[in-house]
């Protein structure tokens, strides 16, 4: 394929970009969903941020495509979970005690 006949397909897609998906072709649409990052993969990243594992790919993949504002939302998650089971955890060892 040429220069110009590639450069022509790129902007062809570049409609994917509003939603509508209509005639885009599959990797346009692909690329798209891959753009943000599901739930699964903030609470995974976070939590490996949390215990200190985090890989470099994965730290620069969230800062590419994540947003603070549900980082900061999941970490608070995370950090009321993980209060909550120490507090859980430190009730039944005194019940188990006394």
């Amino acid at each position: 394929m040429s220069e110009k006949n590639r450069d022509k397909s790129l902007s062809d897609d570049s409609h994917c970009n509003d939603g509508r998906n209509d005639g885009c072709s599959q990797d346009a649409a692909e690329s798209n969903e891959e753009k943000h990052l599901t739930l699964a993969q903030m609470f995974g990243s976070a939590f490996a941020a949390m215990i200190g594992v985090q890989s470099k790919d994965k730290r620069e993949r969230d800062f590419a495509k994540g947003k603070a504002s549900h980082f900061i939302i999941v970490g608070l998650v995370l950090t009321a979970a993980f209060v909550l089971t120490m507090a859980a955890v430190v009730s039944l060892v005194l019940s188990l005690v006394a």
